[in-house]
C-alpha cells in the first residue's frame, strides 16, 4: 500500500508544481504587483487555521472521508480559477486553493506514516522527498509546453488532470484505512520549547530562512523574469526553471553522504548559505534578458538551496525522536509561517524599492543564517 501512497503523492506534487510558477502572474491580471503578496499571506493564514483545526475533522469523520472532500473541493477551486474572469473571483478560489493544498499534503502525510514503521522512517521520508521533487522538476516543463500567450486557464485545467488520478488511488485503496487517534498540537508550547532548545532552535532558523526564501521567489521571480525580463513563460517553465530545480533531485543523495562520512551537516550547511547569499543577491544587477545567464544563476542559488534542505532536514531529525510530534509538526509548519512573513515583506519592500532590489535585500537576509550555522555543533 506504501506504493500506492508515494504515487498519489507524485500526481499530487505534479498538480500542485504546475501552477505554483505562475500563480502570481495569474494574480498580476486582477491585482497591481504591490497587493499580490497580501494574496498569498490570506491563503497561508487559511493554511494555518486549517492545519491546527484538522485534527477535529479527522476525528470526527476520518482521513480517509477528509481526503476526499479536500480534493474534490481542490477539483473545483481549479477548475473556478480556470474560469475566473472578475477579481473578486480569482481571490476568493486563490486563497482556498492555497489552503486546500495544504491540507491535502498533511493528509496524504498521514497514510503514509500510518504504512511506516519507525526503523524505515528515513528511508521513507527519503523516498517520498525524491518523488516529489521529481514531480517538481516536471510541472514546470510541462506547463511551459501548454502555456502560451498567459492562457493561465489551461494549467489550471491541466492540473485538475492530474490531481484526478490522487482521487481515483485514495478512493479506490484507502477506503478501509484504520485511523490512528489523532491529537491536537499546542504549537505556542511547542514554539516555546523550540526557543529552549538550542540545538533545535538554530536548525529551525536555518529552515525558516529558507522556506523564506523560497516563498519570496515563488511568487515574485515568475512576475520579474516576464513582466519586467521580457522572457516568455515557455522559457521561464520550460527552460529555466526545470534546470534550475535539478539539484533538489540530484544532490540529496551525493551531499548526504560526504556528511555523514567526510563532512558534517554544519559545513554543509555554512556552504549552502553562502551559495544562496551571494547567488540571490547577484540577481539584482542583471540587466541581460539572456535565458542562459537566468538559468545559470538560478541554478546556483537552488544548488545552495538543496544544500540547506538536506542538512537542515538531516540535523533537525537527529536532535529529535519520532515520539516528539510537537516539534515535527512545528517544523513542517515553517513553510506555511513563511508565506506569511515572506509577502508581507516583500510588500512592504515593493512600497520603497524596485522590484530588483528584492533579489539583493533578499540574499542579504540569507547571509545571517550564516550566524546560525556556526552556532551549529557538528555531529562528526
Amino acid at each position: 500500500m506504501l506504493h500506492i501512497a508515494y504515487l498519489a503523492s507524485f500526481f499530487y506534487a505534479l498538480h500542485y508544481s504546475l501552477t505554483i510558477y505562475i500563480e502570481s502572474s495569474f494574480l498580476s491580471q486582477f491585482f497591481p504587483e504591490r497587493i499580490i503578496g497580501a494574496i498569498y499571506v490570506a491563503g497561508a493564514v487559511l493554511s494555518i487555521v486549517g492545519a491546527i483545526n484538522i485534527p477535529s475533522f479527522l476525528a470526527r469523520y476520518g482521513n480517509y472521508k477528509i481526503i476526499i472532500f479536500l480534493v474534490f473541493a481542490e477539483l473545483i477551486s481549479l477548475f473556478g480559477l480556470a474560469l475566473a474572469s472578475t477579481p473578486g473571483m480569482a481571490l476568493g478560489l486563490f486563497i482556498l486553493h492555497q489552503a486546500l493544498i495544504t491540507l491535502i499534503f498533511i493528509s496524504l502525510n498521514i497514510f503514509i506514516e500510518s504504512l511506516t514503521s519507525d526503523a524505515s522512517t528515513g528511508r521513507t521520508r527519503g523516498v517520498l522527498l525524491t518523488i516529489i521533487n521529481s514531480a517538481i522538476l516536471f510541472g514546470p516543463l510541462i506547463a511551459g509546453g501548454f502555456l502560451e500567450d498567459s492562457n493561465f486557464g489551461i494549467i489550471f485545467i491541466l492540473a485538475i488532470a492530474f490531481l484526478l488520478p490522487v482521487l481515483l488511488l485514495v478512493s479506490i485503496n484507502f477506503k478501509n484505512h484504520r485511523d490512528p487517534s489523532y491529537e491536537k498540537v499546542a504549537f505556542l508550547k511547542t514554539a516555546i520549547e523550540v526557543i529552549k532548545r538550542k540545538e533545535v532552535y538554530r536548525i529551525v532558523t536555518s529552515r525558516f530562512l529558507l522556506e523564506f526564501f523560497y516563498a519570496v521567489m515563488v511568487v515574485y521571480t515568475p512576475i520579474y523574469l516576464n513582466k519586467h525580463m521580457g522572457i516568455p513563460f515557455s522559457d521561464i517553465l520550460g527552460i529555466i526553471m526545470p534546470v534550475a530545480l535539478s539539484p533538489f533531485v540530484i544532490l540529496p543523495y551525493i551531499i548526504g553522504g560526504i556528511a555523514d562520512k567526510k563532512l558534517g551537516e554544519k559545513e554543509m550547511l555554512i556552504l549552502g548559505i553562502v551559495i544562496i547569499s551571494a547567488g540571490t543577491m547577484s540577481l539584482s544587477f542583471v540587466t541581460s534578458a539572456s535565458v542562459i545567464t537566468w538559468t545559470v544563476l538560478l541554478l546556483i542559488t537552488r544548488i545552495g538551496a538543496s544544500l540547506i534542505e538536506s542538512m537542515s532536514d538531516t540535523y533537525f531529525f537527529k536532535h529529535v525522536n519520532a515520539s516528539e510530534s510537537g516539534l515535527i509538526a512545528f517544523y513542517g509548519n515553517l513553510r506555511s509561517i513563511a508565506l506569511i512573513v515572506g509577502p508581507i515583506f516583500a510588500s512592504m519592500l515593493l512600497l520603497v524599492a524596485d522590484i530588483r532590489y528584492m533579489f539583493l535585500a533578499l540574499g542579504i537576509i540569507m547571509f545571517f543564517g550564516i550566524k546560525h550555522g556556526l552556532a551549529l555543533k557538528d555531529t562528526l
